[in-house]
């Protein structure tokens, strides 16, 4: 008898996998197409031109700037929120100066430094609990909610940044 025919040994091998559907092969992820589309629905276009949300977090960070000085908690070194506060500037800038051309410049900028400011000083603001930190990332969740499908969008599908190009 051999090994194949053995009735413990056929129950114990595995099914081969299943061929990759189309859209796997083509490249694109059903998941990521279904959680940008719904992204988009709730996101406006037109809203990733707005210079208001940048502005409104540059703004915070720079009233917040006597504050970390003074070592509030919850708040990054003072050092560290002059970068970010001169970053958030440079980003509403950006956004500001969008043109027709180029949609993605300003709305990646913003939300590049929005996930650095939330990777770097969530945890900290969440722990202190005091209202100046906590509305900084609240101003920063809604600059990333807001540019940031913009900039997957672009990442994912290209076609923004291939016009710009063109």
């Amino acid at each position: 008898m051999s090994s194949q025919d053995h009735p413990l040994q056929q129950k114990q091998q595995r099914p081969s996998a299943p061929a990759p559907s189309a859209a796997a092969a083509a490249g694109e992820i059903p998941f990521i197409k279904n959680v940008l589309d719904k992204w988009r629905e709730a996101v406006p276009e037109e809203m990733s031109t707005w210079s208001f949300p940048a502005a409104l977090t540059t703004a915070m960070c720079i009233a917040s700037l006597p504050k970390s000085a003074t070592k509030m908690p919850g708040l990054p070194p003072y050092l560290q929120l002059v970068g970010f506060t001169s970053m958030f500037a440079l980003s509403t800038w950006a956004v500001h100066q969008s043109s027709e051309q180029d949609k993605v410049n300003g709305p990646s900028t913003a939300t590049a430094w929005s996930i650095m400011y939330l990777v770097t000083n969530l945890r900290r603001g969440l722990v202190s609990r005091q209202t100046v930190p906590l509305a900084i990332l609240a101003s920063t969740s809604l600059q990333l909610g807001i540019y940031g499908i913009t900039a997957a969008e672009s990442f994912y599908y290209g076609a923004k940044v291939d016009e710009v190009d063109a």
